[in-house]
């Protein structure tokens, strides 16, 4: 893949990702996850009373949720030029992350589901919101294989100053997903710090994981950048 074609993919992603994110919280309005201790009535009036800028906000989110798929392959391009033979790290990153975009892609389209139809039975309605809800926080089994991932070319592949992945940027991930894996936690309560709207359930994980976009954006595009001007040097000496 042309460095160029990944630069592009980075800047489609993080527009995408953008606008992703100010839609699901100032338009859905989801973040922070309401309380898991609404009842059914409680929930089946949230989605009534916004039903409009709901509906809005699932289909902003329907056109923008795939932005983690580009960002992803740019990542597996930048692994497989340090991996030594056949691109294994590369390869398990890329089909980790498609399927982990699937995280951020199913909850607006539920929450949406919910908006449609707010005159339905409430405990119907609260048993889509809790779905969509669990789902977003507690699927941490999705961000395991890319950051092991990344983790692993960190410290295995090859030496190459040019390359986003270096050892303070591993040693970060190790502690990030060790926070992430807590998130499953939200299933067993609804109150208190590991509820689905607790701090470390959904503050924490949600807010490395933004730490951790915002850090591989600025590597990524810097190291793309430095590889670029790699090639001509490399053009005009031969």
């Amino acid at each position: 893949m042309s460095l160029k074609i990944q630069e592009i993919l980075l800047w489609w992603s993080m527009v995408f990702g953008i606008i992703f994110i100010l839609t699901w919280a100032f338009v859905i309005g989801m973040i922070p996850l309401p309380p898991a201790t609404w009842t059914s009535t409680e929930v089946a009036a949230f989605y009534t009373e916004n039903q409009t800028r709901i509906r809005w906000g699932a289909a902003i989110c329907s056109w923008t949720a795939g932005f983690w798929i580009p960002f992803t392959v740019v990542i597996g391009a930048q692994i497989a030029r340090l991996e030594e033979g056949f691109p294994t790290l590369a390869i398990m990153q890329i089909v980790a992350g498609c399927i982990q975009a699937l995280t951020l892609v199913i909850p607006p389209v539920i929450w949406g589901v919910c908006a449609f139809t707010p005159d339905r039975a409430p405990d119907v309605t609260n048993a889509f919101h809790q779905f969509a809800n669990l789902f977003l926080v507690c699927t941490a089994q999705m961000y395991i294989f890319q950051w092991a991932s990344w983790i692993l070319i960190t410290f295995t592949g090859k030496s190459d100053p040019l390359s986003p992945f270096n050892r303070w940027f591993g040693y970060f991930l190790i502690w990030t997903v060790v926070m992430y894996e807590c998130a499953a936690i939200g299933f067993t309560t609804r109150e208190g710090l590991f509820a689905w709207d607790g701090l470390i359930v959904f503050y924490i994980p949600f807010g490395l994981l933004f730490v951790t976009w915002v850090i591989l954006y600025i590597k990524l595009f810097k190291s793309i950048r430095l590889q670029r001007n790699e090639e001509v040097l490399q053009a005009v000496a031969a």
